[in-house]
C-alpha cells in the first residue's frame, strides 16, 4: 500500500507492448505511406497528448510538485 509504483504484471506488460506496437505502426503509416515527413508526422503523433494536457491544466487541475523518477525521464 506504502509503494507508489503500480505492481507490475502480465498485464501491464501487454498493454504497454500493444500500445507501443501500435504507435508505432501508425507512425511508419504516415511516415512512409503517407509521405507526412518526420516533423509532420511527429506533430500529428504528439497532438493527443497536447490536446489531453491543455486540456486538464485548463479545467482546474493543480497537480502538485512530486519527485523526479525514472519513469518522468521517460516522458
Amino acid at each position: 500500500m506504502l509503494n507508489e509504483f503500480p505492481e507490475v504484471t502480465l498485464y501491464f506488460w501487454t498493454t504497454t507492448i500493444m500500445a507501443t506496437t501500435v504507435g508505432e505502426t501508425a507512425a511508419d503509416f504516415l511516415n512512409f505511406d503517407l509521405y507526412f515527413a518526420l516533423n509532420g508526422t511527429s506533430l500529428l503523433m504528439n497532438a493527443p497528448r497536447r490536446t489531453m494536457s491543455s486540456a486538464s491544466l485548463t479545467a482546474g487541475h493543480v497537480l502538485r510538485r512530486q519527485r523526479l523518477t525514472v519513469a518522468d525521464l521517460i516522458r
